[in-house]
């Protein structure tokens, strides 16, 4: 079989095998079969091409240089497959300590249509490892990805605004409320390392809020909030709680709306 500079060229561009001088018409055949039926493996987030000037994120808000260096940095998390794997064993491992530990009682307390609002932080932990690996494999689960980044940020804030105000109650910080303010900061760091990732839609955006208002109504109007070590505090508590919600809710329907009208300009 003779093979020319152009078949090699046309070869090349196709993205298939060249055919090699000398080898069998068979060979060469079973090369090609072999390409064109190769099923191509999934794709992990790469981050765009930088082009000329500031490039507007997908929501439509510029980007400045911090934002800009986050933005790398979470593709470069969400696209490196080592690092994807510890952080979702870190987080499944922590929520089902999480799960046994500090919510076991509360779960086995509450009533039954309950138990998905009651283990806050350890729920929205493997929510968030879901999302995480949802994202390296090129999946656009976008309520998966709002609802975990939300609740991560939620109860991540939360979690060290109790302590902060058992300090300012006078109880200190042991052990534990060091370990646990340095477990949910890391969740808000977490959380915000999607953010880059996400296309929200409206729709998205309303089933977030729907979800964490009625988790905050289940915490605090049912009563079903995790334990505090300043009970004292509460109405501090739930004001925090309930205006994080608000605050994170506006933030997803802005975000949404800016990506959609970007989308449709």
């Amino acid at each position: 079989m003779t093979v020319t500079l152009g078949d090699r060229n046309a070869a090349s561009d196709a993205g298939r095998s060249v055919p090699k001088q000398g080898d069998s018409w068979f060979a060469n055949a079973v090369r090609y079969t072999a390409d064109v039926t190769t099923e191509p493996t999934p794709s992990v987030p790469r981050e765009p091409a930088p082009t000329a000037g500031p490039s507007p994120d997908p929501t439509g808000a510029p980007r400045a240089g911090a934002a800009s260096l986050w933005r790398r940095l979470s593709y470069r998390v969400v696209g490196t497959p080592w690092i994807v794997w510890t952080l979702v064993a870190i987080n499944l491992l922590s929520a089902v300590s999480g799960y046994i530990y500090w919510y076991g009682s509360d779960i086995l307390a509450a009533p039954l249509y309950l138990w998905p609002f009651v283990p806050d932080s350890p729920l929205s932990a493997t929510l968030w490892a879901f999302a995480l690996l949802a994202f390296h494999y090129g999946k656009r689960w976008e309520f998966l990805g709002l609802l975990a980044v939300t609740g991560c940020v939620k109860y991540g804030l939360w979690t060290d605004w109790v302590w902060f105000t058992n300090a300012l109650s006078g109880g200190r910080y042991s052990i534990e409320a060091v370990v646990l303010s340095a477990n949910h900061f890391g969740m808000v760091l977490e959380g915000l390392l999607l953010v880059p990732l996400l296309r929200p839609r409206l729709h998205h955006a309303l089933l977030v809020a729907v979800w964490y208002g009625i988790n905050d109504l289940a915490d605090y109007g049912f009563g079903n909030h995790p334990r505090v070590p300043n009970p004292q505090d509460i109405e501090l508590i739930t004001a925090f709680a309930v205006g994080s919600t608000v605050v994170l809710v506006l933030w997803c329907f802005v975000r949404a709306y800016r990506g959609e009208t970007a989308a449709s300009g």
